[in-house]
């Protein structure tokens, strides 16, 4: 069963994270990418400083929770693991974050101009 909600969180992760890049593009899903990306930043600047983790993620905190059940070791973040599985090599996680949080800035300020600027 852990196995399988390890799996199901594998790929909410992916699903939210290729939603975050691309989802401003079609204006029927603006209104969705805003909100995706609206609750990672509140999750980010507001749930992680209440709790003492700045930058936390919430999904990566139940993923961070299958994994120790699983055996496996904590790690920074998501999109580090990520960065390690796909290149075999040690992540660099500072530079991940910063190409992450860029990322994340960057498709809600044009999904936002885009939103307030259709049509």
């Amino acid at each position: 069963m852990i196995r399988i909600a390890n799996a199901a969180l594998h790929l909410l992760h992916l699903g939210v994270i290729g939603f975050t890049l691309i989802g401003w593009i079609w204006p029927t899903t603006r209104p969705f990418h805003l909100i995706i990306v609206g609750l990672t930043l509140g999750s980010w600047f507001i749930l992680g400083p209440i709790i003492g983790q700045p930058g936390h993620c919430f999904l990566t905190g139940f993923q961070h929770r299958i994994w120790q059940r699983m055996g496996n070791q904590k790690r920074p973040n998501y999109m580090s693991y990520l960065a390690e599985r796909l290149t075999g090599r040690p992540a660099n996680v500072k530079r991940i974050d910063i190409l992450t949080q860029s990322t994340l800035y960057l498709t809600t300020a044009i999904s936002l101009f885009l939103f307030f600027n259709q049509g």
